[in-house]
């Protein structure tokens, strides 16, 4: 008896520590999550690619505003920060999750820049997808749900408990279709400039340290190509290189002097559009010389997006 009633008081305690987790993940979801979870909760007509500055620097409510009809919605910020998203098997994999294969007027802005496109020098070629694997797009099979457990599961790096607290104020804006704003009207423009020369010269010796144990990688370059060939299926495929400070773009074309006409010969092969806004970095403001502020990630987008029309209306001559 005394046994049948130890296991009787474990499974009723397991019994309720289940329910308490699952409530905590539930109440999580119904509130801000962390900066990545609504590109987990719904398909797109249209898509952003890339890392950190695609993520940080392309609005795709600008998007739908200035390319209206013309394009196939929701558009859905799906770049993220760092590594998290370099071109590869993995990531296409999650692409082809997210998009609306119904549609055939998507747009797709795929951002380029040299950090996209390396791997350490101690790995073998054959080692991007065993260690795409290990991002988060390698960890979820569920991009799609609203509220998306997987994704608290295994992806949620905050306490559950967080969960029971109401969000601090942040310096940044998470938008539901993926969006990272930095917020720039909240700041002194004297704290702007002291924090973005500590944070220049963080990104600096960053990428100082990326150059110096990183090379390029073939095989990212390849699957840059494979995406776009399975994108072009479905809508109107651009890439973009996004403005960056004159002293960071120096560092990349020190270390990669021919990016650009690399990827001149991958528009070119494909057929599609490129937009180079590296020389452009002094007209936009940026909180560490390579991400841009909220307002100027605005004001970019819609550049960005004169652009494309003026593409599409050299195309329908």
């Amino acid at each position: 008896m005394k046994t049948k009633s130890l296991i009787l008081k474990i499974s009723f305690l397991a019994s309720l520590l289940m329910i308490c987790y699952f409530a905590f993940v539930f109440n999580i979801t119904q509130g801000y999550v962390d900066r990545n979870y609504y590109k987990f909760t719904h398909k797109a007509g249209s898509l952003v690619l890339g890392i950190s500055r695609a993520h940080d620097g392309i609005s795709p409510s600008i998007i739908e505003k200035e390319l209206n009809s013309s394009i196939q919605k929701p558009v859905l910020n799906f770049a993220f920060e760092k590594s998290q998203s370099s071109y590869g098997a993995v990531y296409l994999d999650a692409i082809k999750h997210k998009i609306d294969t119904n549609s055939n007027n998507g747009l797709f802005i795929l951002s380029v820049t040299p950090g996209i496109f390396l791997i350490s020098k101690s790995l073998k070629d054959s080692a991007h997808v065993e260690l795409d694997k290990n991002t988060i797009l390698g960890k979820m099979t569920n991009f799609n749900s609203q509220p998306n457990y997987e994704y608290v599961r295994k992806c949620y790096n905050g306490s559950l408990y967080r969960g029971l607290l109401k969000p601090q104020k942040m310096f940044v804006n998470i938008h539901p279709d993926g969006w990272l704003e930095f917020k720039s009207k909240k700041l002194s423009k004297e704290t702007q400039e002291a924090n973005k020369k500590r944070w220049m010269k963080q990104t600096n010796d960053s990428y100082l340290q990326i150059l110096k144990y990183q090379k390029k990688s073939e095989y990212r370059l390849q699957m840059l190509e494979e995406t776009i060939n399975y994108l072009n299926n479905y809508g109107t495929v651009i890439i973009t290189r996004l403005p960056v400070d004159s002293s960071f773009l120096a560092l990349e074309d020190n270390f990669w002097p021919d990016f650009n006409e690399r990827i001149k010969v991958i528009s070119n092969r494909q057929d599609i559009a490129y937009f180079d806004f590296s020389l452009t970095g002094g007209s936009y403001n940026s909180y560490d010389g390579s991400h841009l502020y909220g307002d100027s990630a605005k004001r970019f987008t819609k550049t960005l997006c004169d652009s494309i029309k003026k593409f599409q209306a050299i195309g329908l001559q």
